[in-house]
């Protein structure tokens, strides 16, 4: 495990990147998200060999059911990012008739993981 200093590091980074409004653009996401694909394929073999040691899962296993299924949970984001980023419009009432109404989702913040 990372020493404390060095993940309150990361986190600070990731939240002046998110201040920046870096990471708002679908295009930053999309990147993000191929990345995390192409991570997946140059790393399967290792990510095997640790799963391997520490679970002692075998490699047809962990192929199976950890990184292709990673794998499509990134590929179902890709195909549905856009429509997560779109706007929704909704019913206007007699307050709101001149004016658009909608509702946009917005990114609160950030959050790590480990």
């Amino acid at each position: 495990m990372a020493p404390v200093g060095q993940l309150s590091r990361v986190v600070a980074n990731s939240r002046a990147a998110f201040l920046s409004g870096k990471t708002r653009p679908l295009a930053w996401r999309m990147s993000q998200l191929q990345s995390l694909l192409q991570l997946l394929d140059e790393n399967e073999a290792e990510i095997c060999e640790a799963l391997g040691k520490d679970l002692r899962k075998p490699k047809q296993e962990c192929i199976s059911f950890e990184i292709e299924f990673l794998r499509n949970d990134v590929r179902g984001c890709i195909n549905n990012i856009e429509s997560w980023m779109a706007d929704y419009y909704v019913e206007k009432n007699i307050v709101t008739m001149m004016d658009t109404t909608l509702i946009h989702y917005d990114p609160l913040g950030v959050v790590l993981i480990m």
